[in-house]
């Protein structure tokens, strides 16, 4: 084990961001519902599917993407409130006068213990933030993108502990509710490779791509009384366990017609798990799944149409029983590649998250500088992000 800046990246996720992960790994494709497996340019292929980079313009020679970022919370409505209202209940638990108490205020102060803790079962928060740069060749021969890209998923979890709700007069000190805070920190560092093959007879091409990549893994756990748990102002201990590894990531594309893309793409091939720390005598075990997902676009030009399935589920925390598994659905207008509008809605699949609705904007002028906006929300407590700068030529 060995310190990192992973306190600081899961301090930003959980505590400074309005109230999901986001459902998309750059602005585009969030504006669009986290489409991307057959819609993404050949900037952001990589992130998605790296086959796409070898369907780029003509006219495009060279794209830099500085950076891409996102955030998002899915969390329970009012949390910390309902946090601060056991933490003074289970104060005026402890400070009751039990050699001479008042009847009344013992019957009192001991219905506001329980409610106050019962109201916190099944509660808790997740959050993700990412950053992602990518520098692009596009070529006739082999279109090449180096890129990196650094995903902090991160929750909280409030454990309760139900043997003192049955006692008549709970002790304060003995009850056990705990919260954990639990993250993985992933950086991938890779390159992808992109061409076009033949098809013999029907004088078409269908492209493949893979991304041979470095990922650093970093996972922290903090396991803490709920009594004592400080959600607005604390400090995290700087020890995580890391490991460096090798993946892979794979996607092939056909376009029968110029205007309609089918894709198929197959990221983190090798399924990778880590354990973190030891917190209080417990821990937590981070994962990467293979990730499986196929999708169809249309593009006109001025209209493009895209439709994302996920074929697996992804869990980033082992002990979480429901992961994300998504159908997405996104529309861009484009007005002269100068500016565009989207939308999007994301279908959830788990029982474990809600739909999404997204909305994003565009601006790209003279086609070299472009600025693009996107926006994500399920209901009042799931709210996403995003914003990156490009620069293609």
């Amino acid at each position: 084990m060995k310190k990192t800046h992973i306190a600081l990246a899961v301090s930003l996720g959980i505590f400074s961001l309005p109230s999901s992960a986001l459902v998309g790994g750059d602005a585009r494709s969030a504006g669009m519902g986290g489409t991307g497996v057959a819609s993404a340019n050949y900037l952001t292929a990589p992130f998605y599917n790296p086959a796409l980079m070898a369907q780029s313009n003509d006219s495009n020679d060279f794209g830099l993407l500085l950076p891409s970022v996102s955030a998002g919370v899915k969390g329970t409505e009012n949390l910390q409130d309902k946090i601060d209202d056991f933490q003074g209940a289970n104060k005026a638990l402890e400070n009751l006068n039990l050699n001479n108490p008042d009847p009344e205020v013992t019957k009192r102060v001991v219905e506001n213990w329980k409610t106050s803790l019962k109201a916190l079962d099944n509660s808790g928060l997740d959050a993700g933030v990412g950053v992602g740069f990518a520098v692009a060749v596009p070529n006739s021969l082999i279109a090449v993108n180096v890129f990196s890209k650094t995903d902090v998923d991160s929750m909280l979890r409030l454990n309760i502990d139900g043997k003192q709700l049955d006692q008549p007069l709970p002790d304060a000190d003995k009850d056990e509710s705990r919260a954990v805070v639990a993250a993985m920190m992933v950086t991938d560092v890779g390159v992808s490779l992109a061409r076009n093959i033949d098809v013999p007879y029907i004088n078409q091409t269908i492209s493949f791509g893979f991304s041979p990549k470095i990922q650093k893994i970093s996972a922290y756990q903090l396991n803490e009384r709920l009594a004592s748990f400080d959600n607005g102002n604390f400090e995290l201990p700087t020890q995580t366990t890391d490991t460096t590894a090798f993946n892979l990531d794979l996607g092939v594309s056909y376009q029968p017609v110029p205007e309609v893309t089918a894709a198929f793409s197959a990221t983190n091939l090798i399924a990778q798990e880590l354990e973190s720390p030891k917190s209080n005598g417990q821990t937590t075990v981070v994962q990467i799944e293979p990730r499986l997902a196929a999708g169809v676009a249309y593009d006109n030009g001025w209209f493009l149409g895209a439709v994302d399935v996920d074929l697996t589920e992804q869990n980033s925390f082992k002990t979480e029983a429901d992961g994300k598994q998504y159908a997405r659905l996104g529309a861009e207008l484009n007005a002269w590649g100068w500016a565009q509008v989207r939308a999007g809605y994301a279908i959830s699949m788990t029982d474990g998250y809600e739909d999404l609705a997204s909305i994003g904007l565009g601006f790209s002028p003279f086609g070299t500088l472009g600025f693009d906006l996107a926006a994500q929300v399920a209901d009042q407590n799931e709210i996403g992000v995003a914003a990156e700068f490009s620069l293609t030529f």
